[in-house]
């Protein structure tokens, strides 16, 4: 998959059975989430997810019940398991219509909330100038089989299109007519640099919008909720600045630095046992292994 968004843990209210087997909670739709704003989400990674949940949390009420990583089949009947909410970017679905359906059944059984299926011609062809749109009619065939393949209404499938900058603001509009006719419930706009291109598209559907990164006069996101767009990705500066902190630490003991002076770059002692769960770890260690 190209990218993996997550918003906060939801709640969800499938408890463990009485002969403590895991029962799969239901899924967490993305559409409850969504509200009249738009979100900024993007997360990369398990132990980013933990953080972003953390900082998501210091900021607002926790959800009630116990912290999601700590509740296990075992627990009491009445601890709601918690799902996280995950938006996957699913490319073209890897194949013609009948992979994307594969793809879909696939994915949803994996749990994710969301996905995306673009119409780009993908990987790219021999000797092609640039990206290139697969005709609208076979957007269209993808975008039903995606549709077809899923089983569970809850999970969400938005119509992809980088036609904005491929082929122009018309074809952008057939495309995501044609797909919002099709039944996707979401447009993800790919591309989109102005306030102009967005409010053409968003004036031409009535399901909500999904952008790719956003800058400039895109940034406002009370424009954006306004006029249609729900989620506005934000790039993936997380995994961006980890590639970074591992360039420089590898370089600097490269270039004879101590480990000792580089504990001012460094996470806290504190803050990786709360984000590799050490006192979890710990706990099981004692109760389980003596």
């Amino acid at each position: 998959m190209e990218a993996v968004y997550g918003f906060h843990d939801a709640p969800g209210e499938i408890p463990g059975d009485s002969g403590g087997g895991q029962v799969r909670a239901p899924r967490v739709g993305v559409r409850p989430h969504l509200g009249p704003h738009c979100r900024g989400p993007g997360i990369r990674g398990g132990h980013v997810r933990r953080v972003h949940r953390l900082l998501h949390r210091a900021g607002s009420a926790r959800h009630r019940g116990a912290d999601p990583d700590r509740v296990r089949p075992a627990d009491p009947p009445h601890l709601p398991r918690r799902r996280p909410v995950v938006m996957v970017d699913a490319d073209h679905g890897y194949g013609n219509a009948l992979s994307v359906m594969r793809t879909v059944e696939e994915l949803e059984t994996a749990g994710v909330s969301a996905l995306t299926i673009e119409d780009t011609v993908l990987p790219v062809s021999f000797g092609a100038n640039g990206a290139q749109l697969l005709s609208v009619e076979e957007g269209i065939g993808k975008m039903k089989a995606a549709l077809a393949g899923r089983t569970d209404p809850a999970l969400t499938i938005a119509g992809r299109t980088s036609a904005l900058r491929i082929s122009g603001l018309e074809d952008t509009i057939k495309r995501v007519k044609a797909y919002e006719a099709a039944g996707v419930d979401a447009i993800f706009l790919a591309g989109a640099n102005t306030r102009d291109e967005v409010a053409a598209v968003a004036a031409e559907v009535s399901v909500p919008l999904l952008l790719g990164g956003t800058t400039g006069e895109l940034q406002d996101k009370e424009w954006l909720g306004a006029n249609g767009v729900k989620v506005a990705l934000q790039g993936h500066l997380p995994f961006s600045a980890a590639v970074k902190a591992v360039y420089d630490t590898l370089k600097a003991l490269r270039d004879g630095v101590a480990p000792a002076d580089l504990r001012d770059s460094l996470a806290p002692d504190e803050m990786m046992g709360q984000f590799t769960r050490r006192s979890s770890y710990q706990k099981w260690t004692a109760d389980y292994l003596n």
